[in-house]
């Protein structure tokens, strides 16, 4: 029963597409001929796609200006000298108890 209906259904549009043509004039073009641009295509990027490309952005202008502190974080260290430790004079002991003049 569903088939019998859809059938019927194809072929009234098919009279109505040929009642159509019938009717337009000989020189018009037919509306399937007629180039359909998509609404979205678009040549612009999207906001999200924006925000992606100023972040990126940021991030390298942000690794430019810190290069200096980068460089001196991944740089290997270099050995400091340490000054010798100063030398020690012991001086003499006198005797455990100083005269009392």
């Amino acid at each position: 029963m569903a088939d019998a209906e859809t059938i019927i259904a194809i072929e009234q549009l098919k009279k109505a597409e040929e009642a159509k043509e019938a009717a337009r004039p000989a020189g018009a073009p037919a509306a399937a001929e007629a180039p359909e641009t998509p609404a979205t295509d678009s040549r612009t990027l999207t906001t999200t796609q924006w925000l992606s490309v100023i972040s990126i952005i940021i991030s390298v202008v942000g690794v430019y200006y810190k290069r200096e502190e980068i460089k001196k974080v991944f740089a290997k260290p270099k050995k400091v000298s340490t000054p010798p430790p100063p030398e020690v004079v012991k001086t003499p002991k006198r005797g455990s108890l100083r005269p009392m003049d």
